[in-house]
């Protein structure tokens, strides 16, 4: 089976109607009036417009995730923020995650990955979806300032507790507000993940550049400081943890990690293409915050505008043949990185996440031999396609 098609698996297994629809709709047009559904978007250009016109094209409103953020976290997530409130705050945190920072952090949290390199090594069979949660809630621990003074089991254990809560929780995440049992399960779930920060607010050595330690020093409120952490502990977390895995077997399934191998320089641009390829994010929503235009269409006040990330990552127009995986692929700038947003709302921690999938990626097409999957199951019926499973080992036959 082809890289393209085991890659399709795991967005028809978590989304075995929408996926299909998705795909459809791209070859329809460009950007699509759908009743009851609001305006749907698969042009690159077009999507880089609607995140970018962050004062027509809102987060909150009827019909939006950013409501349903606000129900579980607080008005301020930064995820749930819009216009000048947003930008001040914005503003106010600055560059968290720089790439002096981001070496840090990943220095702090990479044990469990390293550890499965020096497994593959030995000969061993290496789950990757297992690694990748690890690593990813360590990062998230790290960057809080909140990683347990403990053993190396216990800090993975804790790890690995964030990681399943931030799976809940965004699982929990629709077009819709939660009802009352749901909404008290998520909120219970989110209690315990800002333990954890609670945790870190309590140390007297906390470190200088952790997150908890410059909100602190901002001045940030009860609220903002929840709302930032939460939102953190959930997308954090999360969108490295099942990014990984899917670049890794991206990389496997398509042979691609034989040329990283025999050209390390590669490196950067093979993270990047794979990363338009499975664009972990497959969607994003926005609301119409006044009478307005896009594409043609004109667009009431309240209208909901679902811009499909994933499609705009294949779009020919910008990246010719998109539906092809090619590590030398060069990124037209005019949609380059739009699976980490655009405009104000530009992904807060994205030299964290690009430092971690480059060192990743480094370390695995590093080893002396290729790498084959042994076995993988996709993740059903979830916000984000997923391997719940990838066992991968050296292939010393090759």
């Amino acid at each position: 089976m082809s890289a393209a098609w085991q890659d399709a698996r795991a967005n028809i297994a978590a989304h075995p109607l929408a996926w299909p629809a998705a795909r459809l709709l791209r070859r329809i047009a460009p950007s699509l009036d759908v009743p009851g559904l609001g305006v749907v978007v698969s042009d690159a250009t077009l999507g880089h417009e609607v995140l970018s016109r962050d004062r027509d094209f809102v987060k909150n409103g009827a019909g939006s995730i950013a409501s349903v953020v606000t129900q579980a976290f607080g008005p301020s997530a930064l995820a749930n923020m819009d216009g000048e409130a947003h930008r001040q705050f914005r503003q106010r945190l600055g560059t968290l995650a720089d790439p002096a920072h981001a070496e840090a952090w990943l220095a702090e949290a990479e044990a469990p990955f390293s550890a499965a390199l020096t497994e593959l090594r030995a000969g061993e069979t290496v789950d990757f979806a297992s690694v990748a949660q690890t690593l990813s809630g360590r990062l998230t621990l790290a960057l809080l300032g909140a990683i347990p003074d403990a053993p190396r089991d216990r800090q993975d254990a804790a790890a690995r507790d964030v990681h399943a809560l931030g799976e809940r929780i965004a699982g929990a995440l629709q077009l819709s507000p939660l009802g009352g049992s749901k909404l008290a399960r998520v909120q219970r779930d989110h209690a315990r993940l800002i333990a954890y920060a609670a945790q870190a607010f309590a140390r007297e050595d906390l470190p200088p550049a952790s997150l908890v330690a410059r909100l602190k020093r901002l001045g940030c409120s009860e609220e903002q400081t929840r709302g930032v952490l939460s939102i953190f502990f959930v997308a954090g977390a999360l969108t490295l943890g099942t990014a990984i895995p899917r670049l890794i077997a991206l990389l496997i399934d398509s042979g691609e990690l034989r040329t990283l191998r025999a050209n390390p320089d590669s490196i950067n641009t093979a993270v990047d293409e794979g990363m338009r390829f499975i664009c972990p994010i497959p969607a994003t929503v926005r609301i119409a915050g006044c009478d307005t235009a896009l594409g043609g269409h004109r667009i009431a006040r309240g209208r909901r505008i679902i811009v499909l990330t994933a499609n705009c990552a294949r779009d020919d127009a910008l990246f010719p043949d998109g539906d092809r995986f090619d590590v030398r692929r060069r990124h037209d700038p005019r949609a380059r990185y739009l699976w980490y947003g655009a405009g104000p709302h530009f992904c807060l921690g994205f030299a964290l996440a690009q430092r971690t999938l480059r060192h990743v990626i480094a370390g695995v097409a590093a080893l002396p031999e290729s790498l084959r999957v042994v076995r993988r199951t996709a993740a059903r019926r979830v916000l984000l396609p997923a391997w719940t499973e990838l066992q991968v080992r050296l292939d010393r036959a090759s």
